[in-house]
């Protein structure tokens, strides 16, 4: 993501993250845990003369750390809306694509809208000049109506 210091005059800067549970301890601690788990039972499974069992359990916990680690990854998901004098500049930052950053000015001009869509969904759409990017489809509706209501009271002072 791009550093804001580069955008001359940043009146507002509001990075977006979505909230999430699992957190990058909790993730260790999960994984310990299972492995704890798994190394006991499999043990177990040694001492009764079970033995091909073992590896298997090392099987579950390669395949949970591979899902912990693409959630992981997806918490990287991020946007930031970066209002100046001069432009709009929203940048979204997605962990499997490669990242956006779109462009309106003059500030004046953009339209901040609040669409349900056909699956009863607020969606926050910003627009301008014809082009248009939905913003922070991961916040609930409350969220977005006051995103909302921040931006379009900082993009009115510029209309006179």
């Amino acid at each position: 993501m791009s550093d804001s210091n580069i955008y001359y005059g940043t009146i507002l800067n509001i990075e977006l993250k979505p909230n999430r549970s699992l957190t990058r301890s909790t993730f260790y601690l999960i994984i310990v845990l299972l492995l704890l788990i798994s190394i006991s039972v499999g043990t177990f499974f040694y001492t009764i003369g079970a033995w091909p069992v073992i590896g298997f359990f090392g099987l579950d916990i390669l395949l949970f750390t591979f899902i912990f680690y693409f959630h992981n990854k997806s918490l990287k998901i991020s946007e930031r809306i970066i209002l100046t004098k001069k432009e709009m500049v929203i940048e979204k930052v997605k962990p499997f694509r490669k990242n956006l950053i779109v462009k309106f000015a003059p500030p004046n001009w953009i339209n901040i809208t609040l669409k349900k869509s056909i699956y009863n969904k607020t969606r926050l759409i910003i627009h301008s000049h014809g082009s248009a990017i939905f913003v922070g489809d991961f916040l609930t509706k409350v969220e977005k109506i006051k995103l909302a209501n921040s931006l379009r009271g900082e993009i009115n002072k510029f209309k006179i």
